[in-house]
């Protein structure tokens, strides 16, 4: 963990975005099946990176270990925004990818 001069807490790194979040042509309510582009990370290989999906600002459930794709089933009904995080063996969770909206 670092700080920078004078600030009151420890911040912990964040972590590459997963990038190119897309709905595979397979999806249909209530299955969204993601795909992505993997995020790389300065100290755990890329296989051991997890995925976490959120819906609508809320974590949904975890997705895939190491690969740039998963099945969530929807945990709304309309319109969902969905994102993905990237998260090391550390714990450190990176800012979201980009958002798509899928109609649960």
């Amino acid at each position: 963990m670092t700080c920078a001069p004078r600030c009151t807490r420890w911040h912990r790194p964040r972590r590459p975005r997963p990038t190119n979040l897309t709905l595979n042509p397979n999806s249909g309510s209530p299955e969204i099946w993601l795909d992505w582009t993997t995020s790389t990370d300065d100290t755990d290989p890329p296989n051991l990176i997890l995925y976490d999906v959120y819906q609508n600002g809320v974590f949904a459930e975890h997705g895939s270990i190491g690969a740039g794709e998963t099945i969530v089933s929807c945990d709304f009904t309309g319109p969902t925004d969905v994102v993905a995080r990237a998260v090391d063996t550390s714990g450190n969770v990176s800012g979201p990818s980009n958002a798509i909206t899928f109609d649960c």
